[in-house]
């Protein structure tokens, strides 16, 4: 399900010379600045973080593995206003409430738009985090796993925008370079483009066969993957002229990997 970009955060930039410098912070710590020409205008975009968590099953049996695993949807704005778009512009049906982090009341969200999922909704600042719980199909967490995620799941907003997300007691978030990792994806609808980037140990692979400004990318049918820095993999889509500028003109610096 899609929310629209209305729903994306556009970052601060600023200049140096005739390049913009985006500062970004992923949601587990790391940073980078991303330096670009100003006719890519990435930041306009909106950007769309994401992030995953695992928590130790509770329940009694262990049909479905050991371990609650779970990525989050994310938007920027209230959560109330999140929910009732992603609902088709109605309000969602409260479940249950838990006790979460720092006071927070974590909210069990039933949204007639998904027949399979049930959703945690947590504020963060400005941002709206979701959490998804089976509802008919597959391992649904037990009532003390919900609320064992609503206590352990903290975030909060940097100075600049960015929402950075922290775990305490069991959970534990995923780290750059795992998979489903932390990520940030600028992304519009109109025209359909996306850049993702992906932090991390970054190495070109077996499908990396084209050579395009002296880079290895992976390139066909409106998708693109390359190693913009030894640390940072970029995910793009859209049509060749955007996709070509950002292979020749993006450029990564100051890369700082968290808890590395």
């Amino acid at each position: 399900m899609d929310a629209g970009s209305d729903l994306g955060f556009v970052p601060a930039t600023y200049r140096e010379g005739d390049r913009v410098v985006l500062p970004v912070t992923f949601p587990d710590r790391t940073s980078a600045e991303l330096a670009y020409p100003s006719g890519l205008g990435i930041a306009e975009l909106g950007v769309f973080p994401y992030s995953s968590g695992r928590l130790p099953r509770k329940s009694p049996t262990t049909e479905y593995g050991e371990v609650v695993g779970r990525d989050f949807w994310i938007r920027h704005g209230d959560l109330e206003d999140v929910l009732s778009v992603l609902n088709g512009a109605t309000e969602p049906a409260l479940l249950a409430r838990y006790q979460g982090a720092g006071g927070q009341v974590v909210g069990l969200w039933d949204l007639r738009s998904d027949d399979t999922a049930n959703r945690l909704g947590f504020q963060f600042g400005r941002w709206a985090v979701l959490v998804y719980d089976y509802e008919r199909v597959g391992p649904a967490m037990t009532d003390a796993e919900r609320g064992s995620w609503a206590a352990n799941f903290i975030g909060r907003e940097t100075p600049d925008g960015f929402l950075l997300l922290e775990a305490s007691g069991p959970l534990r978030l995923a780290r750059a370079g795992e998979g489903a990792g932390p990520q940030l994806t600028f992304s519009a609808a109109n025209p359909a483009r996306s850049l993702g980037l992906h932090p991390g140990e970054c190495s070109p692979h077996r499908d990396q066969t084209r050579v395009v400004d002296g880079k290895l990318v992976e390139w066909s049918h409106g998708f693109a993957d390359w190693c913009l820095s030894d640390s940072m993999r970029i995910h793009a889509t859209g049509g060749d002229e955007f996709i070509g500028a950002l292979i020749r003109e993006l450029a990564v610096r100051n890369v700082i990997i968290a808890n590395s």
